[in-house]
């Protein structure tokens, strides 16, 4: 038994060595799992270019993938930002970075991918939108990564690298080549290009311009140094600052056909918003030269450089010259003749610089054949000799052929000039030579004035040698002479081969100046004056001044002068005189003397109306006074001034001027300029009476019948009619407002009624007290209201103590209005005829204000409008003293109004029965004003309720009152009875009544006496029922013989 234990043991110890082998090898390669780590090792980041703080840039018309290699020997999978369960460190952004949408911080998924796309590379995908709202580098996207493998092992490296949005310019694209024209008036060709997508967007929401961050443009000439400008972006365009260089598209020209070579296009002038406009320093027709351009962000970033030159122009064919003389002539068959005996040299000229070439040839005597007879070759200018003739001849013809080059030009068109040599002969000896029959042989001529011109015809020349010999002039349309100008004649004789020489005499020649100087007109003050002239003319200013000569057609280069000249005054009496010295060409002189006087004007006055006051004029020491229909009148010098004062009559004001501006209320002062007419007017104002003397009553009563006058009379303190003349009725004459000061009071003394009103006139009562008026059996003790008049009484107005048969405070048969504090003591009823009332304009402060006697009482009769009356403005006179009629205001009308009293049993209730048969026998009596309302029920037929039970009665007393008596009063009488086959039924009493208060226009109710008898608990001692209210109360009964409620409707309303 032992021995197979042992045997076992050697058994599990082999099988346990052989699986060692594979164990140890899984422990390896676990450790060389998680021991192993990544590391990325680059990036790939496809990038516009680097900003000037070594910043690459994505640009953002698309989304940008950045390579990011990576060292993997376990070729871990690793974790992705956004997925679930990855860290939120995988890729981090600086502090403040946003992602597209302005708000949180850049997401995976959204604002940018990463993606493992095999075990040595990370695509970092950056999304449009995000790049867009990054643009310009306006936030860096330099990010910051950390790896993670699937298990969520962290790897040490935090991996980042530089990174901004931001897109460069595009490059430049040629549009047309133009022109401006320069400070020095001379023209320089314009390049014109255009900045492509300036009108795409990025930013937040895309709304901004993607290239709004250009800062500069670059330009380089050829063989120049660098220059950068500065250029910007708006909304629509680019500031291009004040270079002179950058140009706006007013200053740039289309070029014309003389600009450019023949058969070359021309270009429009590019006019869209987005167009750069480059000046450059090649005058129009100037050499080729090339420029090379960029723009540049505010980053730093650049777009690709363009090269553009300006156009190569062709040189102008080369001219010749001889003595600085230009040969023009390019045909054999008429060369360009020289008449000499020797050598002669001449001159090539081309552009400035240019280099000229060309063959010199000439042809054989007799024959058409041309044998080289030299070269020419240099600078411009370039001079070259032709050889004198020989002995042998008398002539000799050279074709002269040249070309001009320089560089930056195409080389001009081939220039072939002919040039003949003829021997020289004896000069021409004149015999003869005059102009207009004058001797032109000293070399200068004066000629009448009247002679104009001279052409070939008015010259005469001979020579000794010949007859007959033709000339010309130069110029060769003759002379249009300037009278005392000199001017050039040259009189030329061609060469006649074998016979004379060429000829040549400069004569000077001079018109004579104009004696004649006839004026025709001058300006005086700019009024045209002309000829024959009178010794005295008048201006309608305060000054003169004498202009604009004019002289008649034969009189050429006369002059005139005046004294005084500018402007001269002119004294307001009296004249000042002037002098025009007149003066001919060739000096002589004349005078032309006048006097200048002021024009003078009639100034009438006048008091408008004629009323109201008076209007004094003052002129030069004088005085005159309009007053009525007078009309006086100044005759006034222009310029001077005129004063008037105007004085107003008591009662009147000055309304207006005219024809004047007043300088204070009273007076005025006209500078005169033409004839003028001032008038004054006056208006109605106040007229200040004072209480207390012995005919203050007469002066108010003569002034208000005035039809015209004061609008206003203001009475200080107290007037009051004493007899004779100062006293009686005052009647108006117009509308009147009679207005108090200190207390101001009018005592008729009752001598008489105050005021009367007749139709078409208004009295205004302000702030005084009428009393003691009178109309002794008439009507209307303080004021008489005729139909078609108007009383109005506002602010603190009273009448009092006044007495008449009808209306002894005022008798209204017109119109009386009220507002304020004005009061018609009670004591002094208002009366209102037919259809009258009173219009209460305002809110009146007194209850009452006045008490009204109509003339009918009838139901609806008015007795006062106006939105602001009040009932309690007003007191009605009883009719016969008796009957008080009711009246309150509907809408805007105070007026009489009738109204109806209800007076309703509701229901009766059995709160508590205590009959032994289990239900109350219940009847009764209800009575308003001694009327039976209802009983129904008796002692032999009772209404039998139960605990709770109602028995619904519902029956009314009503009636209507349109008056009331004075103190009425209605009894209401209730009755309650309980059937009990006993001795006492008598189980509640109710004895009220109902009373009217007038002045409150509101039924009371309340008890008699003791009138809660038989268990009523007297609750109801006191009920007011408002007009439109209705009233409901209970009256509660508490007896032996049960408990009891009747309910009672009490309605006081308008029919």
């Amino acid at each position: 038994m032992r021995k197979f234990k042992a045997f076992l043991i050697v058994i599990t110890v082999l099988l346990l060595l052989s699986a060692c082998d594979h164990f140890f090898s899984d422990i390896e390669r676990d450790l060389e799992y998680w021991s192993s780590t990544v590391l990325i090792t680059g990036n790939e980041i496809p990038a516009a270019g680097t900003d000037n703080e070594g910043y690459p840039c994505l640009p953002s018309a698309g989304d940008k993938t950045i390579i990011l290699k990576l060292t993997n020997p376990q070729k871990y999978i690793l974790k992705i930002p956004g997925a679930q369960g990855s860290p939120s460190d995988i890729v981090v952004f600086e502090s403040g970075v946003k992602g597209a949408d302005g708000m949180n911080a850049p997401r995976a998924e959204i604002d940018y991918y990463f993606r493992q796309t095999s075990s040595d590379r990370i695509e970092l995908i950056y999304k449009k939108a995000f790049l867009k709202y990054s643009e310009w580098g306006s936030q860096n996207l330099s990010p910051t990564i950390t790896l993670y493998n699937k298990e969520g092992r962290k790897f040490e490296q935090k991996y980042t690298f530089k990174l901004r949005a931001n897109t460069p310019p595009l490059a430049l694209e040629y549009k047309a080549l133009c022109k401006t024209q320069g400070a020095d008036g001379k023209s320089y060709y314009v390049l014109c290009f255009e900045v492509k997508d300036m009108d795409k967007k990025a930013g937040s929401g895309s709304t901004e311009l993607l290239h709004k961050d250009i800062a500069s443009i670059t330009l380089t000439p050829q063989g120049g140094t660098a220059q950068t400008l500065p250029l910007t972006v708006d909304g629509s365009g680019f500031n291009i600052g004040n270079s002179g260089i950058l140009l706006p598209a007013a200053s740039v020209k289309k070029l014309e056909a003389g600009d450019v070579n023949q058969g070359v296009t021309i270009d429009d002038t590019p006019t869209e918003n987005w167009i750069i406009y480059l000046k450059t320093d090649v005058e129009v027709r100037g050499p080729s030269k090339e420029y090379t351009l960029k723009l540049t962000d505010e980053k730093g970033l650049t777009s690709p450089e363009i090269k553009k030159s300006t156009a190569t122009n062709k040189l102008p064919p080369v001219e010749l010259y001889h003595n600085n003389t230009q040969i023009m002539q390019d045909s054999e068959n008429s060369p360009h003749q020289i008449n000499t005996d020797m050598a002669i040299t001449l001159q090539a000229r081309a552009k400035e610089g240019a280099s000229i070439t060309g063959t010199i040839k000439k042809k054989v005597s007799g024959s058409n054949n041309w044998n080289g007879a030299g070269s020419v070759l240099g600078t411009t200018p370039a001079d070259f000799t032709l050889p004198a003739l020989e002995n042998n001849e008398s002539g000799a013809i050279y074709k002269i052929t040249l070309n001009a080059s320089a560089a930056g030009y195409a080389e001009s068109e081939s220039k072939t000039f002919f040039v003949k040599l003829v021997k020289q002969f004896s000069a021409l000896t004149p015999q003869t030579l005059t102009i207009h029959g004058q001797n032109a042989f000293g070399g200068s001529v004066t000629l009448p004035y009247t002679t104009a011109t001279v052409q070939k015809s008015d010259i005469v020349l001979k020579f000794n040698e010949h007859t007959n010999i033709p000339f010309t002039i130069e110029p060769s349309a003759g002379l249009n002479l300037t009278a005392g100008v000199p001017q050039n004649l040259t009189i030329n004789v061609a060469a006649s081969p074998e016979n004379y020489p060429a000829w040549s005499k400069t004569v000077s020649v001079t018109r004579a100046q104009n004696d004649v100087a006839n004026l025709a007109s001058f300006k005086l003050n700019g009024e045209l004056k002309t000829a024959p002239f009178t010794s005295e003319y008048t201006v309608a200013s305060t000054t003169a001044r004498v202009t604009d000569f004019m002289f008649d057609a034969n009189s050429t280069g006369a002059t005139a002068s005046v004294s005084p000249g500018g402007n001269a005054n002119i004294p307001a009496n009296g004249g000042t005189q002037f002098i025009i010295t007149v003066k001919a060409q060739n000096g002589t002189q004349s005078m032309i003397t006048f006097t200048v006087k002021r024009k003078t004007y009639p100034v009438t006055f006048s008091v408008q109306g004629g009323q109201g006051g008076s209007l004094k004029g003052m002129y030069n020491g004088s005085h005159q006074t309009a007053s009525g229909s007078n009309s006086p009148s100044f005759n006034v010098s222009h310029g001077e001034s005129v004063t008037f004062i105007a004085k107003p009559e008591k009662g009147w004001d000055i309304e207006s001027w005219t024809g004047v501006t007043a300088s204070s209320p009273n007076t005025a002062t006209l500078t005169v300029d033409g004839d003028k007419t001032v008038t004054v007017k006056f208006k109605p104002g106040e007229f200040n009476l004072a209480g207390g003397g012995s005919d203050a009553w007469k002066q108010l009563k003569e002034e208000a019948a005035k039809p015209y006058g004061a609008h206003t009379i203001v009475i200080k303190g107290e007037i009051k009619a004493t007899g004779g003349e100062n006293k009686g009725e005052i009647k108006l004459g117009r509308d009147l407002t009679i207005k108090g000061k200190n207390s101001a009071v009018l005592d008729a003394n009752n001598q008489s009624r105050i005021f009367k009103v007749e139709s078409g006139k208004t009295l205004t009562l302000e702030n005084i007290t009428l009393k003691n008026g009178n109309a002794g059996g008439g009507n209307g003790g303080g004021v008489y209201v005729n139909a078609g008049g108007t009383l109005i009484m506002k602010d603190s107005s009273t009448i009092t103590g006044c007495s008449a048969s009808k209306g002894g405070g005022v008798y209204v048969d017109g119109t009386f209005k009220m507002q304020g504090g004005a009061k018609v003591d009670e004591n002094n009823e208002v009366y209102l005829e037919t259809n009258k009332s009173i219009t209460v304009t305002g809110a009146l402060t007194h209850r009452p204000a006045a008490r009204i006697t109509p003339n009918e009482y009838t139901d609806g009769r008015v007795l006062a409008t106006g939105a602001a009356a009040e009932r309690d403005n007003f007191k009605v006179t009883p009719k016969n003293g008796t009957e008080y009629w009711r009246y309150k205001k509907k809408g805007d009308v105070i007026k009489f109004v009738k109204a109806e009293l209800k007076v309703t049993f509701v229901k009766i209730k059995c709160v508590k029965n205590k009959d032994i048969g289990g239900k109350a026998e219940y009847y009764w009596t209800m009575k308003v004003d001694g009327v039976m309302v209802d009983d129904q029920f008796d002692a032999n037929s009772t209404c039998e309720l139960a605990t709770g039970q109602i028995h619904t009665i519902d029956k009314s007393f009503t009636r209507t009152f349109k008056y009331f008596p004075a103190g009425i009063e209605i009894p209401v009488n209730i009755e309650i009875y309980e059937e009990d086959n006993g001795p006492d039924d008598h189980i509640g009493t109710t004895k009220a009544k109902l009373t009217y208060h007038y002045n409150h226009d509101a039924w009371q109710w309340g008890y008699v006496a003791n009138g809660h008898e038989n268990g009523n608990q007297g609750l109801n001692g006191y009920k007011l029922i408002t007009e439109g209210d209705e009233v409901e109360f209970t009256e509660e009964y508490r007896h032996n013989d049960g408990d009891t409620d009747v309910t009672i409707k009490i309605r006081w309303q308008d029919e």
